[in-house]
């Protein structure tokens, strides 16, 4: 739950209250005609800041995973994104399988396609992402042609389309997390293996399925598996994490350009747990964030 300040007003009444209440001892007599008022208006101004607070967040179950009927049990859910329909649409992973659903925010769930593992690929790991197009974009991390993973387009009726089979070494393999769309149209994500040198890759791709590796990641101080995609920041440039390799092999911050430049800009000391999350963007001179478990 949020907590906000206590609003500015009920600060100066709650004062006065308690001097009308509670008088300097040295003011001799019985308490002041107001005190009723007083007690009446102290208990509001205690009272109305939980109000307010209750009413900014309310926590609402709109629907409980687990049931047969949306095949999600013991699933991992990657997270929700909000259509430009209103409705949350989501995937989830388990045993090589999965679906992807939508839900509109009274709880009205909507099976949109079942993962086989097969040709449509399966464990889709990362979060779906609507593009400029009105498509949502998401990631198998197995299945395909070649059982390395996909990259698929999901129509908000549940059309799906496979657009790429990851299978060949130098294409990466097994992409883990969500793709973001660029300024330039292209979608950026990560494969946590395969590549060049074994240890995955950054990679951007049309939304007609066209694949370009834009870097292979060496397990040196670049870092090695990146288990959550990219984030594009306000200087155009992207940014992910590494969950290996690096200075300490505890993995990396790096900034990928559009064409491919690579830097590594911070490794992870053997004090932390390895970096698998995802950075977050508040717009904020160029801050990143990384929630991460101690």
């Amino acid at each position: 739950m949020r907590i906000e300040p206590e609003p500015f007003p009920y600060r100066w009444v709650r004062r006065l209250c308690w001097l009308i209440l509670a008088p300097p001892r040295r003011v001799p007599g019985p308490r002041p005609a107001l005190a009723p008022l007083a007690r009446l208006l102290l208990a509001a101004t205690l009272l109305l800041p939980t109000l307010h607070v209750l009413a900014v967040d309310e926590f609402t179950v709109i629907h409980t995973f687990g049931r047969s009927a949306d095949y999600s049990a013991g699933a991992n859910m990657p997270g929700l994104v909000q259509g430009a329909d209103g409705d949350l649409y989501g995937v989830t992973a388990t045993a090589g399988q999965g679906i992807a659903f939508k839900i509109s925010v009274g709880g009205g769930f909507t099976l949109l396609h079942a993962f086989s593992g097969g040709l449509d690929g399966g464990d889709p790991d990362g979060a779906l992402m609507q593009s400029s197009d009105g498509y949502f974009y998401g990631t198998t991390c197995f299945g395909g042609a070649n059982s390395h993973g996909t990259v698929f387009r999901l129509s908000a009726n549940g059309e799906l389309v496979t657009l790429f089979s990851f299978g060949y070494f130098l294409q990466g393999w097994n992409p883990v997390g969500a793709l973001v769309q660029g300024r330039d149209g292209y979608l950026y994500g990560t494969t946590s293996n395969g590549g060049s040198n074994y240890w995955g890759t950054v990679f951007k791709i049309s939304t007609n399925g066209t694949l370009t590796n834009l870097y292979a990641f060496t397990n040196g101080l670049d870092g090695a598996s990146p288990m959550a995609g990219v984030v594009q920041g306000t200087d155009g440039n992207f940014y992910g994490t590494a969950s290996a390799g690096g200075a300490y092999s505890n993995g990396t911050v790096f900034q990928i350009t559009s064409n491919g430049a690579f830097t590594a800009l911070h490794s992870f000391s053997l004090t932390s747990r390895s970096a698998q999350g995802r950075l977050l963007s508040f717009n904020d001179l160029r801050k990143f964030y990384l929630l991460r478990r101690k």
